[in-house]
This record gives structure tokens, C-alpha cells and sequence, in this order.
């Protein structure tokens, strides 16, 4: 009779020997976007970074997308507050309902990221928004200009006087100071408002105009542009804090990646839109340069007062920080 162990044996204790190391749990990250997935900077964009961290993790991170359809693009801040989503991709304007903070952030802070990080911004940023909503910026990228979209050429004076324009809230502070009557409208509806004449064009993002078939329904697209807007990826703190030290280090540098690509690619997508409003007869109508001149200071003015309506005690210690660091839009 063979007394001896048999390789499976072996096999057996050899495992059972072995120190016990527990698999990384698998984890799918809740994530709620604010535009459509039709727009590039969610088609494209977005699940660049998801890949990269999917990989780079070994497949331990998967994500699970759900749009404006789901939550309104303006009250998306508050679930990701309370961890009912893990992400949010979209506008820190949005946030205005709840602080004015994001509004600075859209559009009045200089847009180099490596920049606001060395000058301690983004760490001003992300304290507050950690101690107010629980929440911190991982991402923050600039997009292109914007311009109004109209029925219509200029008044005479090269102005918006008399016209009716759709506008989110930080494009209203501009709209009035150029004459128009300001129109608040969800973006999915300025297309059938421009079209029965409800409305006589709207201020709409350069990189957007064309994936909304705007041109079917108006005629011209002014220049200069005016403001810039704001990209950012915020991630639930405690959900965040909770993931192996290794997971969220993966998920700052895919961050930074999305931060390095996106710029370029929000740039290169509003040149590829303003070309397909032009492929489609839309013409360009320049505000005359006494009017151009102006246009910058108004934007910066009307998005600070804007700002200032929600939390302004928040928004002028972030102004008086991000001036004092060199690094507001005015200081160009």
C-alpha cells in the first residue's frame, strides 16, 4: 500500500500554506452626466477616462453612466451630495441653485489646471466643496468661447436690442447689457422656440451649435466669441476616500489625463462645429468694435453678479484668494 502524499496533496497544502491575500472587490462607480451622449465631450471624452481607469485597475472599476434624462443637468450636484451617484461630469455653473462658487469656477478663473493647482486654488476649491457638499474636484478643463446663434442679423446698432434670447443663467448678465430680453430654456427646447419664432436665437456654446441642428433653424452666429465654460469631474468624498489608496491614485491621474486632452479636444470640437454651421449656410455677423470691446468686461461682470446671488460670501473669499494668487480672468 503507498503511504505516500499525492500531488494533489502536495498541491493542496502548498495553497493552504500560502499567507491569505483577499481580492480586491470589483467596483462600479455611479456616475451622472449632464448633456446628452451625443455631445463629444460625453461620446468621447468621458469614456476615455473610464477605459484608462478600467485598465489600469485591472477591470477592479467599471462604471455605470446615467444623463439628463435621469436628473436635470441643474440638480445634479445634490444626489452626488449624498451618495446616491459616485461621479458627476458637467458644469459648475449648474451648481448655482446651490453656491455661486461654480459659477466663478465656469468662468471667471484662468483655465491652466497645472496652474490653479501650484496657486492653491484648487485646493481652496476643493476645501470648500468638501466641507459644504461633500464632494471634491478631480478634473477641471476649460472649453472654447461662446456666441449667440440668431434668426436674424444684428439690430442696427450691432446690438441685441428688441430680441428675445434663450439663455442659461450665465449668459443672461451679458444678454441684458447688450440689449436683449434674456429667456431662461432648457437647451432641448431652444430649437422648436427658435423655429416658431417664440424666441429670436439663443446663447449657445461654439462646440454645441451644430450637434443641435441649430442651423436648420437660424441664420447667423456672431463673433467675437464671448466668456469661456467649464468642465469638471467631481467625485462623492467618502466614496472616494473609501477606495483602496492605489484605486484613487489611478482615478487623480486619469483625472489629470482628461484635464490634458480635453482642452485640445474642446477646441478642435468647436472649429469641427462652427465648420458644419457654415457647411450649412449660417453665416457670421461680427458686433461692430465699439460693442466687441465691451463684451468681455460685461461677461465677466454679469457671471460675478450672477455668482454672487447664491452663497456670496463663499464667492468673494474664492474671488479674493484666486485675485490674490493672480489667477482671475481679468487679470489677463
Amino acid at each position: 500500500m503507498n503511504l505516500l502524499p499525492s500531488p494533489a496533496a502536495f498541491a493542496v497544502a502548498a495553497l493552504v500554506s500560502l499567507p491569505f491575500s483577499p481580492a480586491v472587490q470589483a467596483e462600479t462607480l455611479r456616475v451622472i452626466v449632464s448633456w446628452p451622449s451625443t455631445l463629444g465631450q460625453v461620446s468621447e471624452l468621458l469614456p476615455e477616462f473610464q477605459r484608462g481607469v478600467t485598465e489600469a485597475t485591472g477591470g477592479a472599476i467599471t462604471f455605470h453612466n446615467s444623463g439628463p434624462e435621469v436628473i436635470p443637468p441643474f440638480e445634479q450636484l445634490e444626489p452626488l451630495s449624498q451618495g446616491v451617484f459616485d461621479l458627476h461630469y458637467g458644469s459648475p455653473t449648474y451648481h448655482q441653485a446651490q453656491t455661486g462658487v461654480g459659477a466663478v469656477i465656469d468662468g471667471l478663473l484662468k483655465t491652466d489646471p497645472e496652474a490653479l493647482r501650484a496657486s492653491g486654488v484648487m485646493d481652496f476649491i476643493n476645501d470648500y466643496y468638501r466641507q459644504n457638499f461633500g464632494v471634491e474636484v478631480l478634473a477641471l478643463f476649460s472649453a472654447p468661447q461662446n456666441q449667440f446663434v440668431l434668426r436674424a442679423p444684428l439690430s442696427e446698432n450691432g446690438r441685441l436690442d428688441g430680441l428675445k434670447i434663450r439663455t442659461v443663467a450665465a449668459f443672461e448678465g451679458l444678454t441684458r447689457a447688450l440689449g436683449g430680453s434674456p429667456v431662461a430654456m432648457a437647451a432641448a427646447e431652444a430649437y422648436a422656440a427658435i423655429e416658431r419664432g417664440v424666441i429670436d436665437g439663443a446663447a449657445w456654446p461654439i462646440h454645441a451649435a451644430a450637434d443641435y441642428r441649430l442651423y436648420e433653424v437660424a441664420d447667423y452666429i456672431t463673433r467675437p466669441g464671448f466668456g469661456h465654460t467649464s468642465l469638471v469631474l467631481m467625485v462623492n468624498a467618502a466614496r472616494f476616500d473609501a477606495l483602496p489608496e492605489e484605486h484613487r491614485t489611478i482615478l487623480r491621474e486619469q483625472a489629470r489625463a482628461l484635464e490634458q486632452n480635453g482642452a485640445a479636444f474642446m477646441a478642435a470640437l468647436a472649429e469641427s462645429q462652427t465648420a458644419t454651421m457654415l457647411e450649412n449656410g449660417v453665416e457670421i455677423v461680427e458686433f461692430p468694435p465699439e460693442v466687441a470691446s465691451e463684451i468681455g468686461r460685461n461677461y465677466f461682470e454679469g457671471t460675478l453678479a450672477l455668482a454672487r446671488n447664491s452663497q456670496p460670501a463663499a464667492v468673494d473669499a474664492l474671488v479674493e484668494f484666486a485675485r490674490s494668487a493672480g489667477m482671475m480672468l481679468d487679470q489677463e
